[in-house]
């Protein structure tokens, strides 16, 4: 309009053009159709917006959008006055909501604040809506998760600092006190250590502990309220919070500062709950089926523990070995069980046994029997512990050394056997004298351990001479069969002219006779 009807807008060009691209609002002033001067309006941005996005961005946040319904040059001014990410203008409520959306179906989850009708769409649709109480409207409250009741957006980073704070409070009640030092309070009570007096005492203790962690909440608020420099100092040394870690950027030596200042206190109230820790230490159960070997300083301390709970000196003074007597345990010689793989239904002895679920260790299974044929073999040597002490002071690898005993007890067994027999009638007697043979080599060895069964699982020619194998194999069959056909051809013959001589004989005679 200014354009039609006034005269002289070029002088006022340079400042339109400034305060455009600053987002205001332009209106020019004339007189007798000349433009006199020009009048530039703009919605001032909130002072704290500027620290609020930037402790946002300290507290972690992803990233900081700007949704608003104004035209492109009046958000793009926003955005850099108040240093947010991006921007989206020119924007209807129900496109506000949209953007929330979908930003949510990509997995983020969205904090949006508002003041306006216009925002109440987005706050319904965000993760969490927050609504600036004092400027709010009703139907924005409504739609709103959290209220503000200060319009101060620095309240924001606040409340997300202090949601955090309170969720760390939480799982420490719940792990530290209710779960931990009540356990040890049971552990405690079945013991004899404590009474029923003194058990109810230690939860109630329990209890307030909750309480008064719970209640540091408060002093964090006030924290909170002084500023960033409190904030920080409190940061650092919230140990159960932060778990004994200093907050990033906290030097060595500004930490040995903040021990030496609380080293009075750090004693006073530590030293107790470390003591009572450590003779708690002491306190252990034993499994059903499981007896324990208490070793002071290494020798035996009294006779292995059964099931139930039992008390030792604790580490480094005492130490305790786990032994599962009535367990049976196996040793493989020849292969290797394979905890996955293809199941297969069945092998032909001369596969590889390179697939399925276990595979073979042809040094281990390769055996020179009585008549020097080699084989290849797979055995399972199942044992158990009959002897705790030797098991446990006699025995430091168990697994090598049972393999050791199962590859010397097969090479002796195989050994005094011919491979037909292996092969064919003689497996079961195999298995009692590699078992016989195995035991003696435990007992030799003092390891306390004791064979329960033996299972020649394949014995078979090594898989190099499948070829030769099945030659002499046919060889065989070829020799049985042309037995056979000369044996057939015998019984056949032989009657046959026993008949004709027979019948010769008996010509003569009564020839002779007539």
């Amino acid at each position: 309009l200014a354009e039609e009807r006034c005269t002289g807008l070029e002088a006022l060009a340079v400042q339109a053009r400034e305060c455009a691209e600053e987002g205001m609002l332009l209106a020019y002033c004339a007189l007798d159709g000349r433009a006199i001067g020009l009048l530039a309006a703009a919605d001032p941005i909130r002072e704290e917006a500027a620290e609020a996005v930037e402790e946002l961005r300290r507290a972690g946040i992803g990233e900081t959008l700007l949704l608003t319904g104004d035209h492109e040059r009046a958000a793009r001014a926003v955005r850099r006055s108040a240093g947010i990410a991006r921007h989206h203008a020119s924007l209807l409520p129900d496109e506000k909501a949209g953007v929330v959306r979908r930003l949510e179906e990509e997995g983020r989850r969205v904090v949006a604040v508002g003041d306006g009708v216009n925002d109440a769409p987005m706050l319904a649709t965000a993760s969490v809506g927050v609504a600036m109480g004092d400027v709010a409207t009703d139907i924005t409250a409504d739609a709103a998760d959290v209220i503000l009741a200060a319009a101060d957006l620095r309240r924001i980073p606040a409340l997300i600092r202090f949601s955090r704070r309170a969720m760390s409070t939480v799982r420490t009640n719940v792990f530290w006190f209710a779960l931990l030092f009540n356990a040890i309070g049971v552990l405690a009570s079945a013991k004899g250590l404590l009474g029923p007096i003194g058990a109810a005492v230690f939860h109630q203790v329990a209890s307030l502990l909750v309480v008064g962690n719970s209640l540091r909440l408060l002093a964090a608020r006030r924290l909170e309220e002084r500023g960033r420099t409190a904030r920080a100092i409190e940061a650092a040394g919230d140990l159960l919070h932060r778990g004994g870690h200093w907050a990033a950027g906290r030097s060595w030596r500004s930490g040995r500062e903040w021990l030496s200042a609380r080293r009075g206190r750090l004693v006073r109230w530590g030293l107790p709950w470390v003591v009572t820790l450590y003779v708690l230490s002491g306190v252990f159960a034993v499994g059903p089926a499981e007896v324990v070997v208490v070793r002071r300083f290494g020798a035996q301390c009294g006779a292995p523990r059964g099931p139930g709970l039992h008390y030792r000196l604790p580490w480094p003074v005492e130490r305790l070995v786990r032994v599962k007597p009535g367990q049976v345990r196996a040793v493989e010689v020849g292969y290797r069980s394979l905890g996955a793989g293809e199941v297969v239904s069945g092998y032909e002895w001369e596969s590889p046994h390179q697939g399925g679920q276990y595979r073979r260790q042809p040094e281990e299974s390769l055996r020179l029997t009585g008549d020097e044929n080699l084989l290849d073999v797979t055995v399972a040597i199942h044992y158990v512990v009959r002897n705790v002490h030797a098991y446990v002071f006699h025995v430091s690898d168990e697994t090598a050394l049972a393999r050791a005993v199962g590859e010397a007890a097969v090479c002796q067994a195989f050994g005094r056997k011919a491979a037909e027999v292996v092969m064919t009638d003689g497996r079961v007697s195999l298995e009692e004298q590699i078992g016989d043979a195995a035991q003696v080599l435990f007992d030799r060895h003092e390891s306390g351990l004791k064979v329960t069964d033996v299972r020649l699982l394949d014995v078979h020619p090594p898989v190099q001479v499948v070829a030769a194998y099945r030659d002499v194999a046919s060889a065989m069959e070829e020799k049985r069969s042309e037995i056979n056909r000369a044996e057939g051809y015998a019984k056949e013959e032989v009657p046959k002219a026993r008949g004709q001589a027979s019948a010769r004989r008996l010509g003569g005679e009564a020839y002779a006779v007539g």
